[in-house]
């Protein structure tokens, strides 16, 4: 049978995907696999990327099982089909944002559950995907160690967020990905830190999105002018600014308390990112839902999980170019991870024979 030749897009992507599939799930010759995907015509993910980690994974011994399914309303709708066939595989990726969906829930079967954030094949075929899962995995488990070892926290950016207080993580429910049930591919954000006695002030500007949790219509309110969130204590005590898109925005939050019976003034937690590669090369504003979806593990962001008392709550809050102190120590500053250039974060970098442009923050995510 000939082979086909390949695309220089397609040969970048195979590395993503080989560094999926043998450096983060760990696949070997005759384990099953299940591909969950998402209709591409959604626009999120392409069908490009599943379709050759599916090819890749057979060409390694694998046996592919493959299974799309629609969008669901939220983490408790999770399609029998879906449950029954985790039960039965060694592993499951997602290219569907039920992954999403799932972040934070248990999931059935014994083997490992992970979900792609690298929603084409370009990004599959950036270093965003192809660096060495390994490397990243140990970057965040460094981050994570210096995190856990601080106090307080004090978040700041150029249009005037100013938050303070202790730097309590969530549990982690899975030692392998720090802060969730699922596995996440490439590596994205610390275990998110709780907000219950945070207080200060975060600005917000452009638009807030949904989570990709629980789903209600519309997802998206933009914002005219930038609008403050005064927070005492881990609640959102008022929004101050244009009389016009502070009123659109509290009806925002009305309409997703009636539409899911949620407590919206709570900030339940927040994280940033970590993965210096990270990249948005379409328009945000044509869908800041899924721009949300990527950025989010961009150091430039620092993302909020409000308007439910659980993570990753309901409607998020995204505050770019932050400067991040704990105990008075910059760790992140003007949206770069600064203790990427410690020399103990560096040696990573020669551990792993990568390059030094692995550890310089991307600025193109669209903003």
């Amino acid at each position: 049978m000939a082979v086909l030749a390949r695309t220089d897009s397609e040969t970048a992507a195979m590395q993503g995907a080989r560094n999926l599939l043998e450096n983060c799930i760990g696949l070997k010759q005759g384990d099953r696999v299940l591909m969950v995907t998402e209709d591409p015509a959604f626009g999120y993910f392409d069908a490009a990327g599943p379709k050759l980690t599916m090819t890749l994974a057979r060409e390694m011994g694998a046996e592919v099982l493959h299974l799309e399914t629609q969008r669901i309303a939220g983490p408790d709708a999770v399609p029998a089909a879906l449950s029954a066939a985790m039960e039965h595989v060694d592993h499951t990726i997602f290219f569907n944002r039920i992954g999403d969906q799932m972040r934070f829930r248990p999931l059935p079967g014994p083997g490992s559950k992970t979900i792609l954030y690298a929603f084409d094949i370009d990004a599959l075929g950036s270093d965003f995907a192809t660096t060495p899962h390994s490397l990243f995995m140990e970057m965040l488990d460094m981050v994570q160690q210096r995190l856990d070892a601080t106090s307080e926290f004090h978040i700041t950016c150029p249009a005037g967020t100013d938050l303070r207080g202790p730097s309590t993580p969530m549990s982690a429910p899975n030692k392998n990905s720090l802060d969730f049930t699922l596995n996440l591919f490439p590596v994205t954000v610390h275990r998110p830190i709780l907000c219950d006695e945070m207080s200060g002030k975060v600005v917000l500007q452009r638009w807030v999105t949904g989570t990709n949790t629980h789903v209600y219509d519309p997802e998206v309110c933009r914002l005219a002018s930038p609008v403050t969130a005064v927070i005492k204590d881990g609640r959102l005590v008022d929004f101050e600014g244009d009389h016009e898109t502070v009123g659109r925005l509290w009806r925002h939050y009305e309409m997703v308390e009636k539409t899911l019976n949620v407590d919206i003034r709570k900030i339940h937690s927040w994280h940033a990112g970590v993965n210096p590669r990270t990249f948005y090369a379409a328009s945000p504003s044509d869908d800041p839902v899924r721009w949300h979806g990527v950025v989010f593990a961009s150091p430039r962001d620092v993302h909020f999980h409000s308007g439910a008392d659980y993570a990753p709550g309901e409607i998020s809050w995204h505050v770019m170019d932050h400067t991040t102190s704990f105990d008075g120590v910059p760790f992140w500053k003007n949206g770069k991870l600064t203790l990427l250039q410690e020399p103990e974060f560096r040696a990573l970098l020669d551990r792993h024979n990568a390059s030094p442009d692995v550890f310089q923050t991307r600025r193109d995510i669209g903003l």
